[in-house]
């Protein structure tokens, strides 16, 4: 079943000739990840290229309002084919085109998608995730990385400098899906540092909300002040 933090993932019917950079003599069947469901009617000319169109990555379709932030290559239902992840992010926390103002884009949200692979080639989207990638743009960005655990893999977010925070969830992989395993948390003050972790019985991913945690500094102030003496 897919699971949605938000209900903008949809099966399209798509002409691959339509799409920058394909070529295709036929309709097929992919999966395919749309833009929000704002009111394209309201895009500005310079910015219409956003939310109009799409590219193929790892045997699906992506809205071109999406950039590929990152991906890993794991095995996420434990068959023969190697399966990947993909952090996405809206194209308005990293505008490249100054044209582009992106004020359509109220709220734009990083997202994760586990993606698996069908023999054929092709892939099918079994989750996406609006709720575990930091939504911060730019030079500010907290997303450092996603990699491999011993049973799954890990997402670790740092900001700071002198006063810094880092923050790091594990997830493993079940069966259909994936589960919370573990959230490790360093407030750090110069040399000095603080470090918790929290463990959990593979909890629902998506009864987490991380980019909350994150705005919050990681709740380091207090970790801080004690630091900081």
């Amino acid at each position: 079943m897919l699971k949605v933090a938000i209900p903008i993932l949809a099966v399209l019917l798509v002409n691959l000739n339509n799409f920058t950079g394909q070529t295709a003599t036929r309709w097929t069947d992919l999966d395919t990840l749309k833009h929000p469901l704002f009111k394209t009617t309201a895009v500005d000319q310079n910015c219409s290229r956003f939310v109009v169109g799409y590219y193929q990555k790892s045997g699906i379709l992506i809205s071109n309002y999406y950039s590929v932030l990152d991906s890993l290559p794991v095995n996420l239902n434990d068959d023969n084919f190697i399966d990947m992840i993909l952090v996405l992010s809206p194209k308005s926390l990293d505008p490249i085109d100054v044209k582009c103002d992106f004020d359509f884009d109220k709220a734009p949200k990083r997202v994760l998608a586990e993606i698996i692979k069908k023999p054929k080639g092709d892939a099918k989207i079994r989750s996406i995730y609006y709720n575990v990638i930091s939504d911060v743009g730019g030079v500010l960005s907290h997303y450092s990385g996603i990699f491999l655990s011993k049973n799954g893999f890990k997402i670790v977010h740092e900001a700071g400098a002198n006063y810094s925070w880092s923050y790091s969830t594990e997830f493993s992989i079940v069966k259909g899906g994936i589960g919370l395993r573990r959230i490790s948390k360093t407030c750090s003050y110069g040399d000095k540092a603080d470090s918790v972790e929290y463990t959990y019985n593979l909890a629902d991913p998506v009864k987490i909300n991380i980019p909350d945690t994150l705005a919050n500094q990681c709740n380091c102030d207090a970790v801080w002040s004690k630091l900081d003496k």
